[in-house]
C-alpha cells in the first residue's frame, strides 16, 4: 500500500491509497468540504518514475446545471504550489451527484508533488455555496510506455468566459492512425453544446444531438516519437498548423469561435486540462463515446431546457426541438458520390404502430440541413411523447440532390431512445447489406420488425 498526507492547518492526517494500475497509480478517500474562496489543505503524492499523469477528482457541488444563476462551482487545482502554469479549472456540472472528474496532470518528475483545490468564488455561479471533494486516484503513465504518447501531446484548453454555465467542455477523447512509418493522433472535445454554427434543430438532424463535437489538435509523429508536424483546428474548420506555445509537450490552445474552433494565440479567465485517456471505437460514429458516457445527454439536455431551446409543448410536426428524450437516435455508414453535396439531402422517416403518419429527422422542412456526407453519421427522428420503443415498425430512407447522386447505405448499426435517466436503450434493429439511393430510386423503406426491405 502507498499513502499519501493531508495537510489542514499544520496537523498532519494520513489517508492509505490503494495501488492501481499495476502499482502505477492511487486511490484514497479524501473529505473536504469547501466554501467560496476556501482553498484545500495540500494533498501530497509521489511518483514513482517520469509520467505524464492523470488525477481523478470525486467532486460534487450543492449547484445545479439546469437552473439559471445556479448552473456550477468552479474548482481551481493548483500543482506543486504553482499558481500561474500548472493551474487548471474544473466546471462542476453535475452538481450534487458524486461524480469523478478526469484531469490531466503533465508531466511529472520522480518524487513528491502536491495538489491544492480552490472553490473560486468568482469563476462561479452566482449561486454556489459548497464543494465537497470526497475521493481522488492519481494514475501515472511512464513516459517509457508505448501509449504514453496519446498523454504527451493531450492539449491544454483556454476555454470561454461564459464557460461556467454554456458550451463547457465535457470530456475529451483520441484516435490514433498508424501508418508504416508514423502515428498521428486526434484530440477531440465533446462540448455541452455550441452558441454559433449550426441551428439546434439542424444539430439534431445533420448530427443526431446538440452536442457540439470538435477535432481540437492533431500530431503527427514518427518511428521515434518525434513531432513531425502538429496541427488546430481553427475558425471556419480549416486545418492550421500550429504555431502557439507548449508546456511541457502540451500545446495550449484557446476557444475562439461561438461554435468551439480554437486559435493557437491567447488565454482566458477558464483554463481546462482534460484527461486524454478516453478512446474512439473504431466502426462507429463519434458520437459513440456519448453512448458510453451517458451522462452527456443529460448535461445536454439540461442545458438547452435551461436556455429556452425546447419547445414548451412537445410537437413532432414542428422542426422546433424537444426534451432529448422524444426521439428516436439512429447509427449508419454510408457513402455518396455527388459532383455537388452542399445541397444533398439525407433523411429518414419512421412510421409507427397504428399511426399512418410518418415522422421525419428533418421534419419535410427543407430549412433543416439534412446529413450530406458520406462515412459514420448519426441522426434522430422526433416522435410523440411517451412513445415506447417497440412501437416502431417501418424506417423510410431517402435521397435527394439537385444533380445526379448515390447514396450508399451499408449499415445502420445501432438504433435507441434514452430512457428516463437519459440512458441509451438500444432496440434490437440492425442493417448490414447495401441500398443504394440515385435520382431514379430516391428512397427505400425497412419493415424494422424483419430487419428486411
Amino acid at each position: 500500500m502507498r499513502g499519501f498526507l493531508i495537510v489542514w492547518s499544520g496537523r498532519w492526517h494520513k489517508a492509505l491509497l490503494l495501488a492501481v494500475l499495476a502499482g502505477l497509480g492511487c486511490s484514497g478517500n479524501v473529505d473536504i468540504d469547501l466554501s467560496p474562496d476556501e482553498i484545500s489543505p495540500p494533498v501530497s503524492f509521489t511518483v514513482k518514475t517520469e509520467s505524464e499523469v492523470v488525477a481523478h477528482l470525486y467532486l460534487s457541488s450543492d449547484t445545479d446545471w439546469g437552473r439559471s444563476g445556479d448552473e456550477s462551482a468552479v474548482v481551481t487545482l493548483y500543482l506543486d504550489k504553482d499558481y500561474t502554469e500548472r493551474n487548471q479549472d474544473i466546471v462542476l456540472f453535475k452538481g450534487p451527484e458524486r461524480f469523478v472528474y478526469k484531469v490531466a496532470l503533465g508531466r511529472l518528475a520522480p518524487g513528491p508533488h502536491v495538489l491544492e483545490l480552490k472553490f473560486d468564488r468568482a469563476k462561479s455561479s452566482a449561486g454556489a455555496s459548497r464543494v465537497h471533494l470526497e475521493d481522488m486516484e492519481i494514475r501515472e503513465i511512464p513516459v517509457s510506455r508505448p501509449d504514453s504518447d496519446v498523454y504527451r501531446f493531450s492539449p491544454i484548453l483556454y476555454g470561454r468566459n461564459d464557460n461556467y454555465y454554456t458550451d463547457t467542455p465535457l470530456l475529451m477523447y483520441h484516435e490514433v492512425h498508424r501508418e508504416e512509418r508514423t502515428t498521428t493522433i486526434d484530440y477531440t472535445i465533446i462540448w455541452s453544446n455550441e452558441d454559433g454554427g449550426t441551428d439546434t434543430k439542424s444539430l439534431m438532424s445533420r448530427w443526431g444531438r446538440t452536442t457540439d463535437i470538435e477535432l481540437t489538435y492533431r500530431v503527427k509523429l514518427d518511428d521515434a516519437g518525434k513531432v513531425l508536424a502538429s496541427y488546430y483546428h481553427g475558425a471556419k474548420h480549416d486545418t492550421l498548423s500550429f504555431q502557439g506555445k507548449w508546456l511541457d509537450e502540451h500545446p495550449i490552445v484557446r476557444t475562439a469561435t461561438l461554435n468551439n474552433q480554437v486559435s493557437d494565440s491567447g488565454w482566458s479567465k477558464y483554463k481546462f486540462f482534460l484527461s486524454p485517456e478516453l478512446g474512439k471505437k473504431k466502426g462507429h460514429a463519434r458520437e459513440i463515446v456519448m453512448d458510453e458516457n451517458p451522462w452527456t445527454y443529460e448535461v445536454m439536455a439540461k442545458e438547452m431546457k435551461r436556455e429556452g431551446k425546447y419547445e414548451s409543448a412537445p410537437n413532432p410536426a414542428s422542426a422546433e426541438v424537444s426534451d432529448a428524450r422524444n426521439y428516436l437516435y439512429l447509427e449508419f455508414n454510408s457513402t455518396v458520390d455527388a459532383a455537388e453535396t452542399k445541397k444533398l439531402r439525407l433523411t429518414f422517416g419512421v412510421q409507427l404502430d397504428n399511426d399512418s403518419l410518418w415522422y421525419y429527422s428533418d421534419h419535410q422542412d427543407t430549412t433543416v440541413k439534412a446529413v450530406n456526407r458520406g462515412g459514420w453519421r448519426r441522426t434522430t427522428i422526433e416522435l410523440p411523447r411517451g412513445t415506447a420503443p417497440e412501437a416502431v415498425r417501418k424506417l423510410r430512407i431517402r435521397g435527394w440532390n439537385e444533380g445526379s447522386f448515390r447514396i450508399r447505405l451499408l449499415r445502420i448499426s445501432k438504433v435507441f431512445m434514452l430512457d428516463e435517466k437519459y440512458v441509451p436503450v438500444e432496440l434490437p434493429y440492425t442493417f448490414a447489406g447495401e441500398i443504394v439511393l440515385d435520382a431514379a430510386h430516391p428512397d427505400t423503406t425497412l419493415s424494422l420488425n424483419r430487419g428486411v426491405p
